[in-house]
């Protein structure tokens, strides 16, 4: 047992060495926290009373939004460093990606599906159906041909029968 002065009452208490208690009653915790410490917002530098614990933090927030301010300040400066590329612009990493994981695109033109181009046939149904598609709804060209965009030839699929579709078209080819 070791002997400790408590930081609040000045009372001398004993306890185990591994406890390393600075208090020597939950009263005297208590009352220490609810001593509020001034200190000043980070993003706005409004005047905020913290408790004594919250001091080992650097940085102090007023509340959530100025937080995310903040954070949203710092992610902005890890993602945007000079000198690295935004964006995967690299055609022979996709090819040799397509080589190792033959499943990733089973069909060849699969890596020019992001470009405006390729979504064609979602404004196609889009206009015929009056609304905008939703984000779980895919178009399907019936008779596989991706620029046919004639309205008998596109049906809106929900995305995961979509796929599965496609996955079971695949099989049948041999191509997986």
């Amino acid at each position: 047992m070791m002997e400790y002065t408590c930081k609040q009452c000045g009372r001398q208490f004993e306890d185990k060495p591994s406890r390393k208690r600075i208090y020597c009653s939950k009263a005297c915790h208590d009352e220490a926290q609810s001593q509020k410490v001034e200190v000043q917002c980070y993003v706005c530098k409004k005047k905020i009373a913290v408790p004594p614990s919250k001091l080992k933090f650097e940085k102090h927030f007023c509340g959530n939004e100025c937080r995310q301010t903040w954070l949203a300040e710092e992610r902005s400066k890890e993602l945007n460093v000079k000198g690295h590329s935004k964006g995967h612009k690299a055609p022979h990493l996709t090819r040799l990606n397509r080589e190792r994981n033959p499943k990733l695109a089973v069909e060849p033109d699969a890596v020019i599906r992001g470009t405006y181009e390729s979504k064609k046939h979602r404004r196609t149904m889009e206009r015929i159906i009056g609304r905008k598609l939703k984000a779980y709804e895919d178009v399907h060209h019936i008779n596989g041909i991706r620029n046919d965009n004639r309205p008998e030839n596109l049906q809106i699929m929900n995305h995961s029968d979509h796929l599965k579709l496609h996955w079971q078209m695949a099989k049948e080819r041999g191509v997986i």
